[in-house]
């Protein structure tokens, strides 16, 4: 069996080329945990061949525009899962509800409603002065003030 630069995956198994009777050298990942006897011999044959070492891609610069995206997106599925903890389908429809007959389900919206209004005042005056570096979605999310559902 032939076998080609070998080099490491970011998961352990060994990227590298065989040499096919047919096809000549084609790509093949190779895996200790292949379920077929050959796809753990050419591991043990690229193994014993010293592979590259796995370098991590450097990481992509964002664009503005992609970060606040991704800031938009993950506010916004924050939002929805808030209004999930009371059963509701999302944001919208909890605040659907802020003029309901149902005092319950109206304080609930209402409650909701000016929670919502100041996550987004918050994320809104993020994006107006950002810092730099940028925050990530995660770090926005954890900044954001508690919503104070009512008894």
């Amino acid at each position: 069996m032939n076998i080609r630069n070998p080099a490491y995956t970011e998961g352990g198994c060994i990227n590298c080329e065989i040499e096919h009777p047919t096809y000549g050298w084609i790509p093949f990942t190779a895996s200790p945990d292949d379920p077929e006897p050959h796809g753990r011999d050419v591991y043990a044959t690229a193994l014993g061949m010293d592979p590259t070492p796995y370098v991590p891609p450097e990481p992509v610069a964002l664009t503005a525009e992609q970060l606040v995206e991704q800031i938009r997106v993950s506010v916004q599925a924050h939002v929805d899962a808030t209004a999930r903890e009371r059963l509701y389908d999302n944001g919208n429809s909890l605040a659907s509800y802020v003029a309901s007959t149902n005092p319950q389900w109206a304080a609930e919206a209402q409650a909701f409603v000016a929670w919502r209004d100041a996550v987004w005042m918050q994320v809104y005056d993020l994006w107006a002065s950002p810092p730099e570096p940028w925050p990530t979605p995660v770090g926005v999310i954890a900044d954001l003030p508690a919503i104070n559902w009512p008894a």
